[in-house]
């Protein structure tokens, strides 16, 4: 029988903790499948002699460049909800975010009218449709990113720690939805309803949820089917409720 192939994408350090180091990840490690990690990382000595086996895979990682995010930003705006947490939320992103952006204020502003305007040109039916968006940001990403991976190993799952919230993950986003593999997102964090994905997230098979409240933020704000989502704990508090142990005060201060 063909061994099942999972891809893992890991884009930072933070997903190595909260992801590689689980017990999520040695599960399937120990278990009868072809395992591709994915990330910055993947020449590193140190972190393939810690992640790697008999049946373990390393490949690069790109972030996404060039006009796709600004089809990414269109998408966002055209499939949002309406919900007042959400529009809450970004209120208060685009109130932080002035303090970082190289770009005047009344330059945004015609950024913003300008989405609105081409949106407001489209027809509803390409507007409303998630395939239409899907389609053309798969018509946009060169296969460099993600779909040559998916040529060559064929995944039936795709691991990621969002559900798309950066460059490194929506290009696996959009081959899973093209080549039926199944997506699942595991480490979203608590506000991530709010203060992570102020448009309509990705599409994605399978969240895993910290708990009922979250669940729920997702399924009310942005329109979620529940059996897309599913209540499994942290993966990030194993690591730090397992392997932190308590130090004497002379010890942890030397460190």
């Amino acid at each position: 029988m063909k061994m099942k192939t999972i891809f893992f994408v890991i884009n930072g350090q933070a997903r190595v903790n909260f992801i590689l180091r689980s017990d999520f990840f040695k599960i399937l490690k120990n278990k009868d499948f072809k395992i591709v990690i994915i990330s910055p990382f993947w020449q590193n000595a140190d972190f393939k002699q810690e992640f790697g086996g008999p049946n373990i895979f390393f490949e690069p990682l790109k972030s996404l460049r060039g006009r796709a995010f600004k089809i990414v930003a269109l998408r966002a705006r055209a499939l949002s909800h309406p919900h007042p947490e959400l529009i809450k939320s970004r209120e208060i992103s685009r109130f932080m975010d002035r303090r970082f952006q190289k770009a005047p204020v009344w330059l945004l502003a015609i950024r913003g009218f300008a989405r609105d305007l081409i949106l407001k040109t489209l027809p509803v039916a390409f507007r409303g449709s998630e395939k239409f968006w899907m389609g053309l940001l798969k018509f946009s990403i060169s296969k460099e990113y993600a779909d040559w991976l998916f040529e060559k190993y064929k995944p039936e799952l795709v691991v990621l720690g969002n559900g798309g919230g950066d460059g490194y993950e929506i290009p696996f986003l959009v081959s899973a939805y093209f080549r039926g593999a199944a997506s699942m997102a595991v480490d979203a964090n608590l506000d991530a309803a709010t203060y992570r994905h102020f448009g309509a997230p990705f599409p994605v098979t399978l969240w895993t949820m910290f708990g009922e409240p979250q669940k729920k933020e997702f399924a009310e704000i942005h329109r979620i089917p529940e059996s897309s989502l599913a209540v499994t704990g942290a993966l990030r508090y194993d690591r730090y409720f397992r392997n932190f142990k308590p130090l004497p005060r002379d010890v942890f201060f030397k460190r």
